[in-house]
């Protein structure tokens, strides 16, 4: 996998202020991390409710740092999964790969955090 994260989209609104890139990538490291801790949990409990929330909210987040092309269709189906389904392995091979990419992510922005 080559690199994940794309930040035009946030340096574009940032108006060149680093302090605002540094605040959306500590904000996103924060919430991602929270994010993927309560998904790993609802899907141990298959509690497709939670799931179904932070799949939702998750995919704002991913906008800023140019992960939606490579895992917004991931989030859309763990979000829009019928809950009469409980397909809980469906989920999980589409939370695999959203993880994947998210750890992969938060690699890249503490290494691009350093060069600020």
């Amino acid at each position: 996998m080559g690199k994940v994260i794309e930040l035009s989209y946030l340096n574009k609104i940032s108006n060149g202020k680093v302090s605002f890139v540094i605040e959306m990538i500590d904000i996103f490291l924060d919430q991602n991390t929270e994010d993927m801790k309560i998904i790993e949990d609802a899907i141990a409990k298959s509690n497709f409710g939670v799931i179904k929330a932070i799949a939702h909210k998750m995919k704002s987040s991913i906008q800023f740092i140019g992960l939606s092309d490579k895992i917004e269709d991931n989030l859309d189906a763990m979000e829009n999964v019928p809950l009469e389904s409980r397909n809980i392995e469906f989920i999980k091979k589409q939370f695999e790969k959203v993880k994947i990419v998210c750890k992969k992510a938060t690699e890249e922005l503490i290494e691009y955090k350093k060069t600020l």
